[in-house]
């Protein structure tokens, strides 16, 4: 059962919609950092977390810049991932739904990171300085962000709540904003309060230029994409053939003399070059199946 588990996982990270995988990485990374790392051996989690986290301290970031990625996927206890995934994973279907796959990363980014500058501005220009050195985890801008981006698209999407019914989201949005705003004046998560209010704001900013045809998402996924195909590249260099897919009994299947075949080299050839171009994922089923048993054949 444990290796199926596993094997699950394997194929959503692989296959799985963008909001799949971020809420998994998250939960891995809990499972590691936050539950194993943190009570078995406390003085490395202790030793490691400053490495992890946003700190206050603008100059600790610029020195150690990762943590603006790093902090959005280390979460301090189940109760903050918890809700954090629940609640993205909610409207982030909602974005996947309306406006696709292709926007759900760059969103996340994008309002963690605003969130994490809002965070650092705050500690500067507006908390009191005993609060420096102060430090953050967790994708709760991001999560914002999201959340926000979802009211803002569609604020009479209906979701069924436990003991409520159907509640328009426009309404849990603006309950969730309430409480960050009353958090700004308080004393515990201050700096968290203004980060999520960060990650809010990007959220309705990017659905608002996204209304007007500019799409924030353009240039990140452009980047992104070459990114992948960069290891997608260097991973079927090493081993072109390796691609695991489920066969079908009624296609026509490959055979190993096929391997001497000119228009069998040819159309392989062509699969393999569309895969570092722009990635697995865009193959057709046909192709997909066709490099599988290709492989299988290969063997």
């Amino acid at each position: 059962m444990f290796r199926s588990i596993l094997q699950d996982i394997k194929d959503m990270l692989k296959h799985g919609s963008m909001l799949n995988k971020l809420v998994i990485v998250n939960i891995m990374v809990f499972v590691v950092i936050g539950v194993l790392i943190r009570y078995l051996i406390p003085s490395l989690y202790s030793a490691l977390i400053p490495y992890f986290a946003l700190s206050s301290d603008i100059w600790w970031n610029l020195k150690h810049p990762w943590v603006f990625i790093t902090h959005m996927f280390v979460h301090d206890g189940l109760y903050h991932i918890f809700w954090n995934m629940l609640l993205y994973y909610w409207f982030g279907t909602i974005i996947g739904d309306l406006i696709g796959d292709k926007k759900i990363l760059p969103l996340f980014i994008y309002g963690g990171l605003t969130g994490a500058i809002i965070y650092i501005i705050s500690y500067y220009f507006v908390l009191p300085q005993q609060y420096m050195g102060a430090t953050a985890v967790g994708a709760s801008a991001a999560v914002m962000a999201t959340v926000v981006a979802a009211g803002v698209l569609a604020p009479d999407y209906k979701v069924r709540l436990i003991l409520v019914g159907p509640v328009s989201i426009k309404y849990i949005v603006v309950v969730l904003l309430l409480m960050d705003m009353i958090g700004t004046a308080g004393n515990n998560n201050t700096g968290g309060h203004f980060a999520h209010l960060g990650g809010a704001l990007f959220g309705w900013f990017f659905i608002s230029n996204l209304k007007r045809g500019v799409d924030l998402s353009e240039g990140f996924n452009g980047f992104w994409n070459k990114l992948t195909n960069v290891f997608r590249a260097k991973k079927h260099r090493r081993s072109p053939l390796r691609v695991s897919h489920r066969s079908d009994n009624n296609m026509v299947k490959p055979k190993k003399s096929d391997s001497n075949d000119p228009e069998f080299q040819k159309k392989l050839d062509g699969i393999l070059d569309k895969i570092n171009k722009v990635g697995y994922d865009q193959l057709t089923d046909e192709e997909k199946e066709f490099l599988f048993l290709a492989s299988k054949n290969h063997k």
